[in-house]
């Protein structure tokens, strides 16, 4: 699962939020990762193997809510 996120969405303890989100739907399912980005720079941040989640329509919905339609996608290998 992949979460797109800009530098200005990075306030208001979104981190905290998207931790409390995910934390219900880890197991060792697929794994998450934040493609970050700022005007300065971009990567890709490979959350561990405690952050694997199990995909589920309910976590994308409260991901999208939380971050935004267009910055959560489910991806397969």
């Amino acid at each position: 699962m992949k979460l797109n996120l800009q530098a200005d969405q990075l306030q208001n303890g979104l981190l905290d939020k998207i931790d409390s989100t995910l934390r219900p739907f880890r197991c060792e399912g697929s794994p998450v990762w934040i493609e970050y980005s700022s005007p300065e720079a971009s990567t890709r941040i490979e959350l561990g193997e405690a952050w694997r989640v199990q995909p589920d329509d309910n976590l994308l919905l409260e991901l999208k809510h939380l971050v935004g339609d267009q910055c959560v996608e489910l991806v397969y290998d």
